[in-house]
């Protein structure tokens, strides 16, 4: 399940354990860092706001490189494996090389 919530960009975070009582009112849940915030104070949003900006630009970034030959900084050149949710996942990408 986790895997296909990563492949669909939806947040997720496993393995928490049970809660003593279910909380109220609103929830951060930063999937990046594993970690789920309840009754943030404004400073707390504010900061999740610019990491999840930042997030997006690295991702956003990190598309850049999808249809150019994995390698190290080194320029060899590596074999990249991967495990995918769907075919469209690797749309655009030249899987051949």
């Amino acid at each position: 399940v986790a895997m296909l919530a990563r492949s669909r960009g939806v947040p997720m975070i496993v393995g928490l354990g049970a809660l003593a009582a279910p909380p109220t009112g609103d929830a951060l849940l930063d999937a990046e860092h594993g970690a789920i915030i309840f009754s943030p104070l404004p400073a707390e949003v504010e900061t999740f706001r610019q990491s999840a900006s930042a997030f997006a630009d690295r991702l956003g970034a990190a598309k850049t490189f999808l249809t150019e030959p994995a390698a190290t900084k080194a320029g060899t050149a590596v074999r990249v494996q991967v495990n995918i949710a769907y075919p469209s996942d690797v749309e655009g990408i030249d899987i051949e090389t």
